[in-house]
């Protein structure tokens, strides 16, 4: 066991070096200060009590949408495709090139796939966790934590706010604490990431891709196919509602688990399937 995390835990901390992941991790990083930054001229001297909840000014809060919504639309825009760069292609591209003879030949094929994909979603957890985790601080520090405004400019005593609220996913914890209610939300986010980083490169543990371009399509097909349905009572199944923090839009809590379910099955499946595969040959 101590030799699996070890491998899993260089696994890891190689694909995090790679360029790949370097390139996206300074995207997000970009995202987040000019995201701050405009915060800042914006809001500064603002009186607390007029004052929004600086957790509701990140770049994945969707109450953004209710003001200047440019920084958080383009990002919607990139990110099925964005979530895939950090290191859901260093499987594929390690079948193609080679290394991947090496690393099979000392530790098995199956051992192999499964540190592949399973660091592959913990480097992109990572990469997607760390620069929103940074703006959390920065907020933190740069405006009053105790304002509860929000910019929607509805108070919290209105019924249509109350209404939002109960829609969030985890509301409960965000009526206990906002605070925990963001930490957590943006956690889930690098979670749900390193989730379709994995399903991925799974997809290349089973089939052989030359074309590494192809294996962005799996993730921008499943999350643009989202956008396109709608579910009863006015539920909304596109992926946006469910990835980002303070979405007061109606969601199937069914769908979303239902959905993780299945990729995380395929995920394991492919990846076992393929670690298989070559065990027989």
């Amino acid at each position: 066991m101590k030799r699996f995390t070890d491998l899993l835990a260089g696994q890891v901390k190689f694909l995090l070096s790679q360029k790949e992941a370097v390139i996206t991790f300074y995207i997000l990083l970009a995202f987040v200060l000019s995201n701050f930054c405009r915060n800042v001229v914006d809001f500064q001297g603002s009186d607390v009590h007029a004052m929004v909840y600086p957790m509701r000014l990140l770049v994945l809060s969707m109450d953004c949408l209710n003001y200047k919504a440019s920084t958080l639309l383009m990002f919607i825009q990139i990110y099925p495709l964005l979530v895939v760069l950090p290191a859901g292609l260093s499987l594929a591209r390690d079948r193609n090139l080679g290394p991947d003879l090496l690393l099979t030949s000392r530790i098995g094929s199956m051992d192999y796939r499964i540190i592949k994909v399973l660091g592959t979603g913990i480097a992109t957890f990572i990469v997607f966790s760390i620069p929103f985790l940074l703006e959390m601080l920065m907020n933190m520090a740069a405006f009053p934590m105790k304002a509860f405004g929000n910019l929607s400019s509805l108070s919290v005593y209105d019924p249509a706010y109350a209404a939002g609220v109960r829609n969030y996913l985890f509301s409960g914890l965000y009526l206990r604490s906002p605070l925990l209610y963001s930490l957590l939300g943006i956690l889930f986010f690098a979670f749900l990431s390193g989730v379709l980083a994995a399903f991925t490169a799974s997809i290349s543990s089973l089939i052989r891709i030359r074309l590494l371009l192809i294996l962005f399509l799996p993730v921008y097909a499943l999350l643009t196919i989202s956008s396109y349905f709608g579910g009863r009572g006015g539920q909304a199944f596109a992926w946006y509602h469910y990835f980002f923090l303070f979405d007061d839009v109606h969601k199937s809590t069914f769908f979303l688990s239902a959905c993780l379910v299945l990729i995380l099955v395929f995920t394991v499946a492919a990846t076992l399937a393929g670690g298989r595969k070559d065990c027989i040959r």
